[in-house]
């Protein structure tokens, strides 16, 4: 448990998931049905954190895929409906809904492991798996139970419905109206999901050009924002749109602005680089054009 506290790498929406499944296999009562009920409000969970501001821009869908933005909005509108109301399908005992659910959900995964999420999606995929595999058993033992000349007993639930409701009072936290600085909230705070996969940190360096000088300069966020989204590459791409235009009408010399942004996620142990711009203020350049433009074309030599 240490170890999960203070590794922020296991501390991530997936650390979390294999962190509670591996407690409630080990230490708790009734397993199989504590397994299920887990997997089933983990997806509903995760579409709950996601129904906000940050996620619903559909910030993630524009930095997997070249795509506009207002249907990287609707597929983020999109994906907070499928896991919420595909895991919530998985509670219905006729087979139509279930499998319907079952199926939306699996084909979900499947896109986001396309779109490179992979640890997240094969988890997502294992445990859809393992609520198939349950549910076939569960009624196959429904069927089988009618000739059964004896009741076998069952473990009791009740440490597993005490875990479900610690689950959930660590989701609902942000609608208990908690005081900020409360043991209680920081307590729960630990056991919630991120809202987003946020960056864990970043590195910018951005050089302002001019006609007879370079300086390094410092470009900051032109209004407020979450922690989880001031490492987002598209907002720092806006951030240096617009500080080009506002140096260029302040600074006739300015000639344009050059930038490389080192980014390392919760998930990773090394940074990767966002991108890295050698004349940002050209109007050709588009976020979706980013990857195609290199600080350095003769790389090595």
């Amino acid at each position: 448990m240490l170890l999960y506290l203070q590794d922020l790498r296991l501390s991530s929406n997936e650390g979390y998931f294999i962190f509670l499944l591996t407690a409630a296999y080990l230490f708790v009562p009734s397993k199989h049905r504590l397994m299920r009920w887990l997997i089933i409000s983990f997806f509903v969970a995760t579409g709950m954190s996601q129904a906000s501001p940050d996620w619903l821009t559909g910030n993630w869908y524009m930095e997997h895929l070249a795509i506009p933005v207002k249907l990287a909005e609707w597929l983020a509108a999109l994906s907070v409906l499928v896991q919420m109301i595909g895991g919530a399908s998985l509670l219905f005992r006729d087979g139509r809904y279930f499998w319907t659910g079952w199926i939306m959900l699996f084909l979900f995964e499947c896109a986001h492991l396309y779109m490179g999420e992979l640890l997240g999606s094969a988890l997502a995929m294992g445990a859809l798996l393992y609520v198939a595999f349950d549910e076939l058993e569960l009624r196959k033992a429904e069927r089988e139970y009618i000739y059964q000349s004896f009741i076998r007993p069952e473990p009791s639930m009740i440490w597993g419905g005490i875990l479900l409701a610690f689950f959930w009072a660590a989701q609902l936290t942000p609608m208990l109206n908690l005081q900020r600085d409360s043991g209680v909230k920081t307590f729960l705070d630990t056991w919630a999901l991120h809202p987003e996969a946020a960056h864990e940190d970043c590195e910018q360096r951005t050089y302002a050009i001019y006609k007879n000088r370079i300086e390094e300069i410092e470009v900051k966020p032109q209004i407020s924002r979450q922690p989880a989204m001031l490492c987002n590459v598209y907002m720092r791409f806006l951030d240096l749109k617009s500080t080009c235009k506002q140096m260029s009408e302040q600074d006739p010399d300015f000639i344009t602005l050059s930038s490389v942004l080192q980014v390392r996620n919760y998930r990773e142990k090394s940074s990767y680089r966002a991108f890295e711009v050698k004349d940002f203020c050209d109007s050709g350049l588009t976020y979706k054009r980013l990857g195609e433009v290199e600080w350095n074309t003769n790389r090595g030599k």
